[in-house]
């Protein structure tokens, strides 16, 4: 259980730190989260259908990454004015 949400957890905080601007929007991460999770769990029922893999799809799973995006979300939402995370990223100078 714990797996499934700190699987996606960071990688809600990075795409919020390397483009603050553009994806600072709840709705689009939501849509973001929603489709890496989709992502994973068809990629796990392929290789199930292969006998690559002994995975399966799992409506929980979809249910936790998605509760670790958002949570990972909410906490760079909360750090950020704390420590005055700004990324320079694309800045040159």
């Amino acid at each position: 259980m714990w797996g499934n949400i700190a699987l996606i957890l960071p990688l809600s905080i990075l795409i919020a730190y390397l483009w603050p601007h553009k994806l600072s929007a709840f709705k689009f991460n939501i849509c973001v989260g929603i489709l890496t999770t989709i992502g994973i769990e068809m990629t796990q029922l392929i290789m199930a259908f292969f006998y690559l893999g002994s995975r399966t799809f799992d409506i929980n799973d979809l249910i936790l990454n998605l509760l670790g995006y958002l949570l990972g979300f909410c906490i760079y939402k909360v750090i950020k004015p704390i420590f005055n995370i700004e990324s320079d990223m694309f800045r040159v100078f």
